[in-house]
């Protein structure tokens, strides 16, 4: 445990969760990805008000994970690409065997792939 826990930059794995959830909710919006990513799945995307509660917990509680994983890897940046591209490519085959539409399976890896990038960013800065 104290190999994961001890020279964890812990500002690092806060502000790369937040950025890359703030990604997120820029990502998601209508006028950018989110009409063709509700098109995909046959959702209407509600408002703010109508937001899944637990969905967005699971996320940030997601994004904590990896920006802690990020941290860890430092400025690693070969095996932080592999690690983004494994979990991206791992997401979009399950999202195959559920079926989910194509754009929408498009859209969420551009997210993954995305959140990588910020997170990376943010450990190299911090």
């Amino acid at each position: 445990m104290e190999a994961i826990t001890v020279h964890v930059n812990w500002i690092a794995v806060i502000v790369g969760a937040v950025a890359a959830f703030i990604l997120g909710w820029v990502w998601y919006l209508p006028q950018v990805f989110g009409k063709p990513w509700a098109k995909a799945l046959g959702v209407e995307l509600g408002s703010v008000s109508s937001v899944p509660v637990p969905a967005m917990l699971t996320n940030i509680v997601g994004l904590l994970g990896v920006s802690w994983v990020g941290t860890l890897l430092g400025g690693d940046y070969w095996t932080w690409g592999l690690v983004i591209v494994a979990f991206t490519i791992l997401n979009f085959s399950g999202a195959l065997f559920g079926k989910i539409g194509m754009a929408a399976n498009w859209v969420n890896a551009g997210y993954l792939v995305a959140t990588g990038v910020v997170i990376y960013i943010v450990n190299l800065v911090l």
